[in-house]
């Protein structure tokens, strides 16, 4: 079934195939909270044949001063974070968990076609990536973000390019800001940006909270819904600690 919206766009509620291919960008702030309920979401879910390809993606090296808001062990201290992941938890998901120890150029001759990424980023350059290479592959982009006490993610597919549900028409700053980009820059996320706005460890794992039922939403929950609820189904979710709020289908295509 397939609901017309006013933008002109549409969206099918049909099952969504669960994608081969995940791709966590960034795994540091919200990615490091991310990730290991991520694998057992998709473990439990799946037949182990049958699970995803998983990509951890982060050119970042993990410093002391990361410790008190990103969910690593010390013992890591002084390799890429992408790497550490991948150490702590490769037994557990097996060979077809993956790591990438640099940083994304959303070019990438390895990304599939219909993949997910997951934009754990903390800059609009790195988001923007993840965007254009989710355009390139007809792949979806579960974004997340965080400041000290507030926390979002926002869910796009490929077929909301260039509509209102497309997060660069949204939020312009996505496409204009190219400041903190850490692929013309050495460092990451450890930059004069992130020191200076710094992040409380529960608005990181908020943010990856709620990029992590944008996933199940739409994976496993959205086709069961009846024809008079997907409407009021979610694209974003975000949060200040003092409000908490959900922004549906209905309320972008009006």
């Amino acid at each position: 079934m397939v609901l017309q919206s006013n933008d002109s766009s549409a969206t099918d509620y049909a099952l969504k195939p669960w994608p081969r291919q995940i791709v966590v960008v960034g795994c540091g702030g919200v990615g490091s909270y991310l990730i290991p309920a991520l694998l057992r979401t998709v473990r439990d879910h799946k037949n182990p044949e049958e699970s995803p390809e998983i990509i951890l993606v982060d050119g970042d090296i993990l410093e002391q001063k990361n410790m008190d808001r990103q969910l690593f062990d010390e013992k890591h201290i002084g390799i890429k974070k992408s790497e550490a992941m991948h150490a702590a938890y490769l037994k557990y998901y097996g060979p077809r968990l993956q790591h990438i120890p640099e940083f994304f150029h959303g070019t990438e001759m390895w990304l599939k076609q219909y993949s997910l990424l997951f934009a754990c980023v903390d800059n609009h350059p790195g988001r923007s990536r993840c965007f254009t290479a989710a355009d390139n592959t007809s792949s979806d982009v579960i974004m997340c973000g965080n400041g000290y006490t507030d926390a979002e993610a926002q869910y796009y597919t490929s077929m909301w390019r260039n509509t209102k549900r497309d997060p660069r028409v949204m939020f312009p700053e996505i496409l204009r800001d190219r400041t903190d980009d850490p692929i013309s820059r050495e460092g990451g996320c450890t930059g004069e940006a992130q020191e200076s706005t710094p992040q409380l460890a529960i608005a990181n794992l908020c943010a990856a909270t709620y990029a992590l039922h944008l996933l199940w939403y739409y994976y496993q929950e959205e086709h069961k819904m009846d024809a008079d609820a997907q409407p009021f189904g979610p694209i974003r979710h975000a949060s200040n600690f003092s409000r908490v709020f959900s922004v549906r289908h209905k309320e972008v295509d009006v």
